[in-house]
């Protein structure tokens, strides 16, 4: 008898539970951070008779540049290059295929964390090679930090909207029955691609990019009546 009235009570508390009055919000938050770190990708590319003349040429290369941007880098980013590739070129005519040498590519990705180091980087990089930058790419370094703050934003956003939704039907916002996030794509400056090889000077100060960081809940609340 004594579990026929649990059973009771269960399926009774049940039903008050699905029979409750909800009101689901979604709350967003955005804002727009400057951009304090820069991922920059040098290219180096050779052609020659002989891989290994073209290989040489390409290191030597190279070493030129990681040797100026070491000073000015300096604890502010970092170096890292790639490993060698080589392919070999053919001249094509009349449907024959002469061989003509080999290309040796290698690249040098440059890890920025003081923005006002940029255009020092890219003028150095242009000046003293005939390497390539062929992407810029504009970064938070920790965009965690922020991320908390917009979701307390888009709390009280989905708050607000819930409490001005409430009134309008007569009734008062309970507490908060479900709480999650929305996966976001966070909008960002857009990359920046170039070809800009050693003679072409860099017609813009690299600074000043934003990153835009997006957050949403959805929030399930709970309507009482007055």
């Amino acid at each position: 008898m004594r579990l026929i009235v649990l059973l009771l009570c269960s399926l009774s508390s049940l039903a008050m539970a699905q029979s409750q009055t909800t009101l689901h919000t979604q709350g967003h938050a955005q804002q727009s951070f400057a951009a304090d770190q820069a991922i920059m990708k040098c290219e180096f590319i050779q052609s020659a008779k002989q891989a290994k003349q073209a290989r040489e040429q390409v290191d030597t290369q190279l070493d030129k540049v990681i040797e100026r941007l070491q000073p000015i880098i300096k604890d502010s980013g970092s170096l890292r290059a790639s490993q060698i590739g080589i392919n070999a070129q053919y001249d094509y005519d009349d449907r024959k295929r002469s061989f003509t040498g080999y290309q040796v590519q290698r690249s040098l990705v440059v890890e920025i964390e003081d923005m006002e180091l940029i255009v020092a980087v890219i003028d150095s990089v242009l000046e003293h090679s005939d390497a390539q930058i062929s992407l810029i790419n504009y970064n938070l370094n920790d965009p965690e930090q922020y991320r908390n703050a917009l979701r307390i934003s888009a709390i009280k956003d989905a708050k607000a909207k819930a409490e001005l939704m409430a009134q309008e039907v007569g009734l008062n916002l309970g507490q908060p029955i479900i709480i999650s996030d929305v996966a976001l794509v966070s909008a960002s400056a857009p990359n920046e691609r170039y070809a800009m090889a050693a003679d072409v000077a860099p017609q813009v100060a690299f600074q000043g990019e934003s990153i835009i960081l997006q957050e949403s809940v959805n929030i399930t609340y709970q309507l009482v009546s007055e």
